[in-house]
């Protein structure tokens, strides 16, 4: 298997040791973010990506893993994994595949995958956690977007038991590239239907803005998302009227070397955390309506983006205090937000504080390592 990948031009193989072996011999294919392909048998994975990270994600190469796989004597895939979203290139193939040739086949959620990347890759199995995880997305179960989740890993296996409050997803991916749509969804799950003057650019056509003002009226017409990439969007939106991007998480990368510039000693934002029947629910409307008061007054942009990025990790602490109980149970950081050097160490930071080990591999903390993550829910199952 890692010859004839090899083989392939562009794309880079890494073998990597399971923490407890894979009962059957599986292939993953990630999602079309990235391109990611993984292989496990017996305990041993090789994690296929390209070569060059930036470049984009390559269905050809895809094809083409898929085919050295299926045709290695050594190693005949038993069982099929994808992403739950079936719309995506990866799924589709995924789908094809597993009929064709008679697989098995099985269906991760986005961030459970970037979550068991960290699980199976410690030095020991971790059994028993709590796990915060920061994305820009990935269908959840009820056929929303998830990215700002937080887990327990126990006797049950993983259980969602925390989210950021979901707001309206207004015009579905065209958010990808155009944050104002989240900042006014933030605004008017905030303020309700009240037009902020100030954010209303000229920039922007106003008729646009319209258009999205009135697709939030009707909730029931969106998608709801818990992303925590999108709450970004939001933030980097209403503090620099920054309502376009190139593509998806650059708005992120923008808000981060904005909050360099502020005051590392700035107060955090105001949040709050509440129970919906057994699971919490981060509440970001106060942070929302506090940066909106402080740009009122003026307040500097900078040490805002600062205060943002230290709330974040304050509410990974209360959340990891929620769902640890009375227990220290270590924290698994997980998702490609934490690869953001400011909000991973000050989230280390609050934790250590409190007495509770960290774990964060650097290496499958993107999305290249989705495949492998969604190997390792298969391992995490098999214990279940």
């Amino acid at each position: 298997m890692l010859d004839a990948w090899q083989k392939i031009p562009g794309i880079k193989v890494k073998r990597i040791a399971l923490a407890k072996p894979m009962p059957m011999t599986t292939l993953a294919l990630g999602t079309d973010r990235a391109l990611s392909v993984c292989a496990a048998k017996n305990g041993d994975a090789w994690l296929a990506t390209l070569s060059n990270p930036f470049n984009p994600f390559d269905e050809q190469k895809l094809e083409e893993l898929v085919r050295a796989a299926l045709t290695d004597a050594e190693f005949m895939p038993q069982v099929m994994v994808t992403d739950l979203n079936e719309q995506l290139a990866t799924s589709k193939l995924a789908l094809r595949v597993a009929a064709n040739y008679g697989l098995s086949l099985a269906e991760v959620q986005h961030e459970e995958a970037l979550m068991s990347a960290q699980i199976i890759t410690a030095s020991t199995l971790i059994e028993r956690a709590v796990l915060c995880t920061l994305t820009t997305g990935g269908e959840g179960f009820d056929g929303n977007e998830w990215g700002g989740e937080y887990y327990r890993l126990g006797k049950a296996g993983l259980e969602r038991l925390g989210y950021f409050l979901p707001v309206s997803l207004p015009g579905g991916s065209y958010a990808d590239a155009e944050p104002y749509r989240m900042m006014l969804s933030y605004l008017w799950t905030t303020f309700g239907n009240v037009k902020i003057d100030q954010f209303f650019y000229e920039s922007v056509d106003r008729g646009v803005f319209m258009d999205v003002w009135e697709l939030l009226k009707h909730p029931e017409q969106n998608l709801q998302t818990t992303s925590f990439g999108r709450l970004m969007d939001a933030v980097l939106a209403l503090l620099t009227n920054t309502l376009v991007v190139d593509k998806p998480g650059q708005a992120a990368k923008k808000l981060v070397t904005l909050a360099r510039k502020g005051n590392p000693e700035v107060h955090t934002l105001p949040f709050e955390v509440g129970k919906k029947g057994d699971q919490f629910v981060v509440d970001t409307r106060p942070i929302i309506g506090k940066l909106v008061e402080k740009m009122a007054f003026g307040g500097d942009k900078a040490d805002m983006a600062m205060a943002f990025v230290k709330t974040v990790a304050k509410i990974n602490l209360e959340m990891v205090k929620h769902l640890s109980h009375t227990h220290k149970l270590p924290v698994v950081l997980a998702g490609e937000f934490f690869k953001v050097e400011l909000i991973r160490e000050f989230t280390i930071h609050h934790c250590r504080k409190l007495g509770v080990e960290v774990i964060w591999n650097e290496t499958v903390g993107g999305e290249n390592a989705v495949a492998l993550g969604q190997i390792g829910k298969q391992i995490l199952n098999s214990n279940n």
